[in-house]
C-alpha cells in the first residue's frame, strides 16, 4: 500500500503511460480506502478507477 495521500484535485500521472489527471473522488470505504481513487486523465470524458500505487502526485507550478 502507498503511503502518499491523494486528495481531490491533485494531479497525478500513470506510473506506465505517463498520462496525466485529476483526482475527482477518493474512497472512504475501509475495502478500499487508501488503496484505489478515481482520476479524470487529460482528455477522456470519464473517470476511471486505479490504484494508488499505479500513480504518482505531480506538482503544479504557480502561474507567475
Amino acid at each position: 500500500m502507498s503511503a502518499t495521500k491523494f486528495h481531490v484535485g491533485d494531479r497525478v500521472e500513470d506510473k506506465k503511460t505517463h498520462k496525466r489527471g485529476r483526482v475527482t473522488f477518493v474512497y472512504s470505504e475501509l475495502e478500499r480506502k487508501g488503496e484505489v481513487i478515481e482520476v479524470l486523465f487529460d482528455g477522456r470524458d470519464e473517470a476511471v478507477d486505479v490504484s494508488v500505487d499505479s500513480v504518482r502526485k505531480v506538482s503544479t507550478r504557480p502561474v507567475v
